[in-house]
């Protein structure tokens, strides 16, 4: 039982996590249309930091478990 509590916790996080990487690409690209402050570099970077918290939110969210 214990585990399955912690699983459900597990899914909540990477769910947060990959609404994060939602929000930073989202930032990049409306970013780097309407403002000319937001450099290339400052997109790749903001990129690389989303692929970087989507592998963690990967390695985070539980497999499903048969029943």
């Amino acid at each position: 039982m214990l585990r399955m509590k912690n699983d459900n916790r597990r899914y909540e996080i990477g769910k947060m996590l990959i609404k994060i990487v939602e929000y930073l690409i989202t930032i990049a690209l409306i970013g780097k249309i309407l403002t000319e402050k937001v450099t290339m570099a400052t997109t790749i970077s903001v990129i690389i930091t989303a692929l970087i918290v989507l592998a963690i939110a990967f390695f985070t969210i539980p497999e499903k478990k048969e029943k």
